[in-house]
């Protein structure tokens, strides 16, 4: 990701700023001063709040809003920046109370509006949008952490370096280190992973604790077969074996009682069977002795059934002869219904015959008056059809004239106001010429301005690469002198290492003859000369020495010797340094002397061009940048409002032209309707001229009235005349549907007459051969039946009942006299003793055998559950045993005596070092220096394992960083952090970001650093990245051109500017 542009609006002390990152061409390193508080960092966060949509620390994005924004300018930041060779735009407002848009009393009277954000993919003008990526909070923020594969942390560390962090950091101790290390690489999860193991850990033994409480409570309610239970099983595993041998006995004596229930129940149910058959018998022979009672009573009322037989079956005939006498009822009451519908029908034909004879003379009434009705028909035509519609005409072409007239009136108004129009903008075009002809040069002068923008741009850098140039030469003098005193003091140090060579050779030829002489025997050889050696002349008091004294000498003479190779190759280094040296500096001053020509020569030419172009507005005698860039920026704010004028002109020429078409499309359109409206009125008068010729028209209300009257009178004619046609149809109609009732009236009452007088010769005829004695027994029989009608079914019921009652009665006689046979009456009270005595053996066992049943389950239930506890003792034990070791290891308990944590952070840290080694350190101490993590076991002084040491390749030996010197420091310091940012964002998933920098970190450097530094800066930026060093110092001034400046402006308000130094 590399940043091109940021534009702030209300956001922090910035009121309308662009911050580009793109106006400086001579390098990407690049100084942001200004004054502290001045709002130096607050670029850094606008793009983190435009890119992720968060704010600063505890500083929420809606708390960025400028203090002294009014409530009618919005809070907007707008960041352009370019990303894998495709550009972005991406906008925010954050939640803010601003003016309200409607019913607003004052600027105070505010609305809060809601956050607003909308990220686009541009072409490479940044303006044409290409693609919408979203105007969703939420789906933008994922897509911008989906692209950049960071987080808002991520992105904050890894483009904002606190370099004074990272001088702290490699100083710091171990303990400090892990700090910072874990707020970058996010390691907390460690060291939380690792508590939540130590409390799982104590968790899981608080369980094991609560279980064998559980368990040893669970014991203590156990209903123990033996009191001193705790003598027999001291143990709580003891005492659980000890009642699984209670619960194997207390199953035994469940299944021996058992047995016993089961012989007593059987004992039971045979007592039982034996009462049962003698109460049985009882009961049979009771039920004999009342059955033969009942016998008897109903043999007693035999005679009395007989009767009621005979009575029954009169009932029955007399029930029979029911239908015959309804039939005779019905012929009589059919004859005389006949007889009266025949006399009512006579009647009626007389009325409808008067009837049809008075709607017949209406009929002949209505007839005579037709001619007048036809006379009235033909008034009706002649007005609906002629004159009602020429009345109409008449007024509607009265009424159109009217109109016609006023309408004509109008559009001679308007025709008159139109031209006015038409004039009025003519002479506005006029005015606009004449002002688009007085700029038009300003297109020639953006030409120019354009051509000397580049050429400022170039003496800038000119005068940037004139000041490199001078602070090299000094920087590469002043190495120079530095290699001088260096080679003086390798020539000191080589001719001393050649002395204490030589004098550790002679101590080491000492010992040897005297270890050679030591081992010198009278009598044999010497292994050197090969003479016999006598022991003459021997000293008593000689030194002896040991083997062990002569390895020390040669090892003493073996560091000398490679201390004495050692210093030649120093002497030999810094002699050919000092000589490139010399020829750097030589190189240098005439490089810097060309260019400071080369720089008069290309402003006399600048100048020369600029006087021609803009001769009233000419540039300083001699090269001044600030003053320069002042005259150009002038020059081009006049030339830039000249251009928008002439913008603005052409643009009001082109609305005036639209104007003045529509004006004159409006006169043409106004001249055809004026045209059109005279012929319509003259076609209209030439019409009424017509049909006023053709006779005097009444008025259209008259005729309207005299058509209703007329259709009025013969609508009611015709209702009446079809009215009496139709009374005359139906009058014939009733007459003949009269006589033909009539005739068949006289069939029917004769048919009626004959059926009475055959079903009342069958009814005498039943009766004289019935049960009755006459007509009037008959009567009473019937009589009798009507007064109670269920009388039949009663007498039927009492006989059913009767002869039920004997049948079931023999029937159940018969059985129970075989059931019982020859057996006699049983003795109930021996048999009732002799079950009760079975049943309370039987109660006495089945209690007894579930009280040892509930004792058996209870302990099986104490039983099963000490035996749980038992396992998830066993089970969390077992579990424990592995957490115990996994605890100790991520706790410190290992090989290198390091908790989880700093041994992640010390992988990270490795490779940090190692990226830094790889890329940075080395080339920027001359292959001189290599970072090493501490071999150190972790312990008291060195807690975490993550010190740091340097390798130093000229001593040949690992040194502690705090002996480097101030410069050194930095340089260490500087590789670390940029390392770090490296490998962090590498971390984060590989995202490139293009761009970093610096914070603070230069104020304590003197000169000779300060270059240093510089030079480790410029390597820096040889790797395509745009480096930005934040800093308040005077002296980063002078060390870098490129500069963005923050100016205090007071309430508040900053300003930010560009220069060339």
């Amino acid at each position: 990701m590399r940043p091109i542009k940021l534009h702030l609006e209300y956001f922090g002390p910035y009121e309308d700023t662009t911050v580009d990152f793109e106006r400086f061409t001579e390098s990407k390193l690049f100084l942001i001063t200004g004054d502290t508080g001045a709002g130096k960092t607050t670029m850094f966060d606008a793009m983190t709040y435009a890119l992720f949509g968060e704010g600063t620390g505890d500083r929420k994005p809606e708390a960025m809003r400028s203090e002294f924004a009014p409530t009618t300018a919005e809070t907007a930041v707008t960041f352009w920046f370019e990303h894998n060779g495709q550009y972005y735009r991406i906008a925010r407002k954050p939640t803010q109370q601003l003016k309200k848009k409607r019913g607003a009393k004052s600027d105070d009277d505010t609305t809060e509006r809601k956050a607003e954000v909308s990220f686009a993919e541009v072409d490479d003008s940044l303006q044409t949008p290409i693609a919408d990526l979203g105007e969703k909070a939420t789906l933008v923020n994922e897509t911008v952490q989906e692209l950049l594969h960071l987080t808002a942390d991520q992105f904050r560390k890894i483009i904002l370096l606190p370099q004074n962090q990272f001088r702290e950091f490699l100083a710091a101790q171990s303990d400090d280190k892990i700090t910072i290390l874990r707020s970058l690489f996010g390691t907390e999860i460690f060291d939380a992973f690792t508590e939540a193991l130590k409390n799982q850990r104590k968790d899981t033994n608080k369980q094991i604790e609560n279980l064998t409480n559980e368990l040893r409570a669970a014991l203590k309610q156990v209903s123990w077969d033996v009191p001193n239970i705790a003598e027999i099983a001291p143990t709580p595993t003891e005492q659980v074996a000890y009642l699984a041998t209670q619960v194997a006995n207390a199953q035994t004596a469940v299944a021996q009682q058992t047995a016993v229930h089961e012989q007593s129940a059987a004992a039971l149910t045979t007592a039982q069977a034996a009462l049962q058959a003698g109460q049985k018998l009882a009961q049979a022979i009771e039920r004999q002795q009342t059955l033969q009672a009942q016998a008897e009573q109903l043999a007693a009322l035999a005679e009395d059934v007989i009767a009621k037989r005979a009575d029954l079956a009169l009932l029955n005939w007399g029930n029979e002869q029911r239908d015959l006498v309804a039939k005779v009822a019905d012929a009589k009451r059919t004859v005389q219904r006949l007889t009266d519908e025949a006399a009512q029908t006579a009647n009626k034909l007389v009325e409808a015959e008067k009837t049809e004879a008075t709607a017949r003379q209406e009929q002949a009434t209505l007839v005579a008056g037709e001619t007048a009705v036809v006379a009235q028909r033909e008034r009706l035509t002649l007005v609906t059809e002629t004159l009602l519609p020429n009345a109409k005409r008449q007024a509607d072409l009265q009424k159109t004239i009217n109109a016609s007239e006023e309408r004509l009136t109008a559009l001679h108004d308007m025709q008159a106001g139109t031209t006015k129009h038409v004039a009025e903008v003519t002479q506005k075009m006029t005015d606009a010429n004449e002002r688009l002809t007085a700029l038009a040069d300003v297109a020639t002068q953006q030409t120019a301005l354009a051509g000397f923008a580049g050429r400022i741009a170039s003496l800038s850098q000119a005068q940037a690469r004139l000041n490199q140039q001078q602070a090299s030469l000094a920087s590469t003098q002043a190495s120079y002198e530095s290699a001088q005193h260096k080679l003086a003091t390798a020539q000191t140090t080589l001719a001393e290492a050649i002395a204490m060579r030589e004098s550790k050779a002679a101590l080491r030829r000492d010992v040897m003859i005297q270890q050679l002489h030591n081992e010198l025997k009278v009598g044999e050889p010497c292994a050197v000369c090969g003479q016999i050696y006598t022991g003459e002349n021997e000293d008593p008091h000689a030194v002896q020495t040991t083997y062990e004294d002569l390895k020390v000498a040669m090892a003493a003479v073996e560091e000398a010797e490679t201390a004495e190779q050692r210093a030649i190759a120093d002497e030999a280094g810094v002699k050919a340094s000092v000589n490139e040296l010399e020829d750097a500096v030589a190189k240098a001053k005439t490089s810097f002397d060309q260019a400071k020509a080369d720089l008069a020569e290309s402003y006399e030419t600048l100048y020369a061009d600029w006087r021609q172009a803009f001769p009233t507005d000419l540039l300083p005698d001699t090269y001044e940048s600030e003053v320069v860039t002042a005259r150009y920026d002038a020059v081009k704010a006049t030339v830039e409002q000249n251009a928008t004028l002439q913008a603005k002109t052409t643009r009001e020429i082109a609305d005036l032209t639209s104007e003045l078409g529509k004006y004159k499309e409006q006169v043409a359109s106004t001249t055809a309707q004026l045209q059109e409206q005279e012929r319509q009125l003259q076609a209209d008068q030439e019409a009424l001229v017509q049909l006023n010729a053709q006779g005097e028209l009444g008025d259209v209300a008259t005729y309207e009235d005299e058509r209703q009257t007329l259709a009025s009178e013969i609508a009611t004619f015709e209702k009446r005349q079809q009215a009496v046609q139709e009374a005359v149809r139906s009058a014939q109609q009733t007459v003949q549907a009269l006589q033909a009732r009539q005739a068949e009236l006289t069939a029917e009452l004769t048919a009626a007459n004959e059926q009475f007088a055959s079903m009342s010769g069958r009814l005498g005829a039943e009766i004289a051969a019935g049960p009755v004695a006459d007509e009037t027994a008959f009567n009473d029989l019937l009589a009798r039946l009507d007064a109670d009608k269920s009388l039949i079914t009663t007498l039927s019921a009492e006989i059913a009942t009767y002869d039920t009652q004997v049948a079931e009665n023999k029937q159940q006689l018969t059985s129970v006299t075989a059931e019982i046979g020859d057996q006699t009456v049983p003795d109930l009270v021996a048999l009732q003793d002799q079950q009760e005595k079975a049943n309370e053996a039987e109660t006495i066992a089945r209690d007894l055998k579930a009280k040892l049943q509930f004792e058996l389950d209870k302990l099986r239930k104490e039983h099963e559950t000490v035996v749980g506890l038992e396992e998830q003792i066993a089970a969390i034990t077992a579990k424990s045993a592995d957490l115990i070791k996994l605890t100790q290891a991520v706790d410190g308990v290992n090989t290198k005596n390091l908790r989880l944590e700093p041994y992640v952070l010390r992988s990270f840290l490795y490779e940090v070092l190692a990226y830094a080694n790889e890329h940075y350190i080395g080339n920027l101490s001359a292959g001189r220096y290599q970072f090493v993590l501490s071999n150190r076991q972790a312990g008291r002084a060195n807690k975490n394992g993550l010190d740091i040491d340097i390798y130093d390749q000229d001593a040949g030996k690992v040194r502690s960083t705090s002996t480097l010197s101030g410069g050194e420091s930095f340089i260490a310091a500087l590789s670390i952090a940029l390392s770090m940012a490296e490998v962090v964002q590498h971390r984060a998933g590989g995202a490139k970001i293009d761009a970093l920098f610096i914070d603070e970190g230069f104020g304590s450097l003197d000169g000779t650093t300060l270059s240093q530094a510089m030079e480790a800066l410029a390597s820096v930026e040889q790797s395509g990245r745009l480096i930005g060093v934040i800093s308040h110092v005077e002296s980063m001034k002078q060390q870098i051109p490129q500069q963005m400046v923050v100016t205090k402006q007071g309430s508040g308000r900053s300003k930010l500017t560009y220069r060339m130094v």
